[in-house]
């Protein structure tokens, strides 16, 4: 969530500062916009500022570092698009879990495209949001071979699930960019196809030969 990622409130003065949370939000969210068009080392805390009608003083008032806010805006991004989602794979099952996920996602591509935007800068290993995206993969995966196990149809050995979980965010990634660069396909109906093949090829490896 963004508020683990922000100061803590208990810390700062009150009165000037009473709408701290509102402005960190502000904040968070102009980052957020002047990332994903410029990336990380591209972007600057003058454009932050200069986009919200703030000082640059202000801005670090609430984050003290540009790494720090770039950790916000990462959490804010990870989080914002499913706050309000029930998702359930043991009682709709894996595709439709997905399809409802993609579906959210398609109604905030700026968030997706800071989230690509900052990846593809991430692979270097002196970025400093590496082992963020280190982290987030490895803990995307676990989370769909998660999604995997708890489908009541599908019966696969672990490390079965795993390998298709991994492929699974692979081809969504894959697919999303495309559809980023250019909105000309039914990106959801592709991916529901896609992840379609991937299960049943997933299924008749299982098979004894």
């Amino acid at each position: 969530m963004v508020s683990d990622a922000l100061p803590s409130r208990a810390a700062r003065p009150r009165g000037v500062y009473a709408k701290t949370p509102q402005r960190q939000r502000e904040i968070v969210e102009a980052a957020a916009a002047v990332f994903a068009a410029r990336g990380y080392s591209g972007g600057s805390l003058r454009q932050v500022a200069k986009d919200i009608g703030v000082s640059v003083t202000s801005v670090m008032h609430h984050f003290s570092s540009k790494e720090l806010l770039l950790e916000a805006v990462l959490e804010h991004a990870d989080s914002e698009a499913i706050r309000e989602i029930d998702l359930d794979p043991a009682r709709d099952g894996l595709r439709v879990t997905i399809v409802r996920l993609a579906e959210t996602g398609q109604e905030h591509p700026n968030l997706l495209r800071l989230l690509a935007v900052l990846s593809s800068e991430a692979s270097a290993v002196e970025h400093p949001a590496h082992e963020w995206f280190v982290e987030r993969y490895q803990r995307v995966v676990e989370g769909m071979a998660g999604w995997i196990d708890a489908d009541p149809t599908l019966d696969l050995a672990p490390d079965n699930a795993r390998v298709l979980a991994r492929r699974i965010v692979a081809l969504w990634d894959g697919l999303q960019l495309q559809w980023l660069l250019r909105p000309d396909f039914d990106l959801v109906a592709e991916l529901d196809a896609a992840v379609a093949a991937l299960v049943d090829q997933a299924r008749r490896a299982e098979l004894p030969h």
